[in-house]
């Protein structure tokens, strides 16, 4: 792995953390996901362009360059994480594809098909999980771990959720509270 190390104003940093923190990612994992779209995309997931002098004048820019897609993670995308989640634990052990068919089938953005089915793996091995997903997202795996692997499963999952939340405190503080409240009410 490489390390990457840049200056960004306080201010900024402070707010994108905020922002980012509320929908249960961290700057490192909003990056990685930044970079994997470059990747995908052959270049940057927007347009650079500016404006010509003609639109600028009207007040008219490309919206279709400059439109952003906000996909929202629904239940049809986690339930399909889940069914991926199951066929990896009957031995497909290849996490790229099955990210791949998580999208292909949902719509679901594949990086983060990926980081979910990642996240699941580390609950089911009772380690530490350094990434995170909403909170209610959570809760829903752990409710299938318990209901479709049994107690065992489930306590691995609160184990790994509860040697994580050190690391969510010192990185995404907001989350960490959530998941401590989670814990509290799943118990």
């Amino acid at each position: 792995m490489s390390s990457l190390s840049f200056e960004v104003e306080e201010n900024l940093l402070r707010e994108v953390k905020s922002i980012l923190d509320s929908v249960g990612l961290d700057v490192e994992l909003a990056f990685s996901i930044f970079m994997n779209k470059i990747v995908k995309e052959k270049g940057l997931p927007f347009s650079l362009k500016q404006p010509t002098e003609e639109k600028q004048a009207a007040g008219t820019f490309d919206t279709k360059a400059s439109k952003r897609t906000n996909n929202v993670i629904t239940t049809e995308m986690i339930e399909e994480v889940w069914n991926s989640f199951k066929q990896y634990k009957k031995g497909y052990n290849d996490i790229k594809d099955l990210s791949y068919q998580v999208s292909e089938k949902t719509d679901m953005n594949q990086g983060s098909a990926m980081i979910y089915l990642n996240i699941l793996i580390k609950l089911s091995d009772g380690v530490i999980n350094k990434r995170s997903m909403k909170p209610t997202d959570f809760e829903f795996f752990l409710n299938k771990f318990k209901k479709e692997y049994g107690r065992a499963q489930f306590d691995k999952a609160i184990k790994s959720i509860e040697i994580s939340i050190p690391y969510w405190k010192n990185n995404i503080p907001t989350f960490a509270e959530s998941m401590e409240v989670l814990l509290a009410e799943i118990k």
